[in-house]
Parts: C-alpha cells; structure tokens; sequence
C-alpha cells in the first residue's frame, strides 16, 4: 500500500486466465487520491 500511496500509476496490467492485457492510465494520481481516502476512514 505505501509504494501505491506513493508512486503514479501511467500502465496497468490485468493478469486473466489466458494471458494478460495491458492498459494505459490517463487519471495517474486516481489510485492515490482514492487509497488515501479509504485510509482517512479508519
């Protein structure tokens, strides 16, 4: 979580049964502002 917390996301991999596929991330700073949302409702 803190390396998550911490770093941008710009590619992002979805592994499936049958292989995997890649994406690209246009909202970068998404993952962040939402695991800091859901660690501010502890």
């Amino acid at each position: 979580m803190k390396s998550l917390r911490s770093s941008e996301l710009d590619k992002m991999r979805v592994m499936w049964s049958t292989g995997f596929e890649d994406y690209d991330v246009y909202n970068i700073d998404l993952l962040i502002t939402q695991i800091n949302c859901l660690m501010s409702r502890k």
